[in-house]
Order: structure tokens, then C-alpha cells, then sequence
């Protein structure tokens, strides 16, 4: 038995129809009515269904025709190796970042970082610090970032430059973030994530490991990133 919300299962199963490609661009959802008698829900209850797939960038509502299938959704260029402060500053939308933990040294978790990692990296400090992205209010992702401890000093005393973290390393400590390697795979949410991200236990989400090079030889820095793609999809660009 189905234990969640009509209104969720309504949005679940349209969303589906339309990433199938049942719905393409420029068509017509069917009306609210026909929505009613398929569910056998109030208009309400549709309505809310509707407004979330509008909310998520799936379809757009016209006066006098309903609810259209949109040409792309709402993006975010998360996959590019800018930073989280520009990427967001070039999307127009209002970014935000808590720190969820107080930034601490401690060695690289190599259980998640095995396959991209650098073997030097191994034995080296790191400061380690864990963030919660939101972007226009929503929960979208949770960042925990690896780096190197190496010549840098004092940088877990003072605030992150515009709360930029590739920003401070450059005018800080003359260190440029050049390139990087990444890793994406889907996962089941664990529960303290999902607390995070506002989402169901074992919810599917995006998971992207990084190291990133810099301008300073054999200095790198790493990521792990759970990222919930239901409320954004994620672009190489933005």
C-alpha cells in the first residue's frame, strides 16, 4: 500500500510520463478533471500535485489552455568546476550555505575517495568541512569538502572570503583552482542526509566525488557531494 500523499503520488506519476517522454515539450497535461476521475482525488488535491511539477520546472500553466509540458527544466551548472558562489550568482537565483559542522583537521576518508585519489594525498591533513547548499530556500545539497592542509595557515580561523572557498584559496594563498576529476553515481539516501535535504530516507540522489587540482603542485582538495536533482536538474554549464 502506497503510504504517501495523493498529491505526491499524483506529481511522482506525471513526472514520470514526462522524463519517459510519454509528455514532450508543448503538450497538454490532461485537465484537472480528468486528473480527478483518474486519482480519484478533490481538485485540491491536484492542483497542489500541479503546482509542484511547476515549482520543480516540468510544466507551465496557461490561462484557458492548462497545464503544458515545459522544454527544460529549471538548472543548475553543478557539474562545471566553478564554485558553488558563482555558479549560483549566474543562475539569478538566491543561494545560501550553513555550515553544518565546525571546520577540523583530520586525514582524507579513503573508503570514499578510493578510486580518485591521489596516493600522496593519503597520509596528508586536510581541513575538513561539511556545508547544506540551498538555493531559493530549498534544500538541494550537501557538501563535505576535503582541503589540504599544506601551507595554509590559519585558515580555519578566519570566514570564508563572500563565503567562497575557491575565492579565499586564490587571494588568500595564491592558489587557483585548474581542473578536476569526478566520479557521479545514484545512491540511496542515508537517514542523516536525507534530515538535511528535507527528503524520505533511502530517497534516490546524486552522488559526486571530486578531487580538484590546483595552480600548486600535488596540493588538491576533494569533495563529496549528495545532491537531490528533484528540485533541480544539474547541467555541465550555467
Amino acid at each position: 500500500m502506497n503510504d504517501k500523499p495523493i498529491y505526491v503520488q499524483i506529481y511522482e506519476q506525471l513526472k514520470g510520463e514526462i522524463t519517459v517522454g510519454n509528455y514532450v515539450e508543448g503538450d497538454l497535461l490532461p485537465s484537472e478533471n480528468e486528473l480527478c476521475n483518474t486519482y480519484g482525488s478533490t481538485r485540491m488535491t491536484v492542483r497542489k500535485a500541479l503546482q509542484e511539477l511547476v515549482q520543480d520546472g516540468y510544466i507551465y500553466r496557461k490561462q484557458g489552455k492548462g497545464s503544458i509540458v515545459s522544454s527544460t527544466r529549471k538548472s543548475l551548472g553543478l557539474l562545471s568546476i566553478k564554485g558553488w558562489t558563482d555558479v549560483v550568482a549566474g543562475s539569478n537565483k538566491h543561494g545560501n550555505t550553513e555550515l553544518i559542522e565546525k571546520v577540523s583537521l583530520r586525514k582524507l576518508d579513503t573508503s570514499t575517495f578510493q578510486h580518485i585519489m591521489m596516493e600522496a594525498d593519503e597520509s596528508n591533513d586536510f581541513y575538513y568541512m561539511k556545508r547544506l547548499r540551498s538555493v531559493d530556500n530549498m534544500a538541494i545539497m550537501v557538501e563535505e569538502t576535503y582541503v589540504s592542509a599544506i601551507d595554509l595557515l590559519n585558515f580555519e580561523k578566519e570566514p570564508l572570503l563572500e563565503g567562497s572557498l575557491f575565492r579565499t584559496l586564490y587571494t588568500n594563498f595564491g592558489i587557483d583552482v585548474v581542473d578536476m576529476v569526478q566520479e557521479i553515481r545514484a545512491v540511496a539516501c542515508n537517514q542523516h542526509t536525507a534530515a538535511l535535504l528535507g527528503i524520505p530516507k533511502q530517497t534516490p540522489v546524486l552522488h559526486i566525488l571530486r578531487r580538484y587540482h590546483t595552480s600548486r603542485n600535488g596540493w588538491n582538495l576533494y569533495s563529496s557531494i549528495h545532491c537531490d536533482t528533484n528540485k533541480f536538474a544539474i547541467s555541465g554549464f550555467n
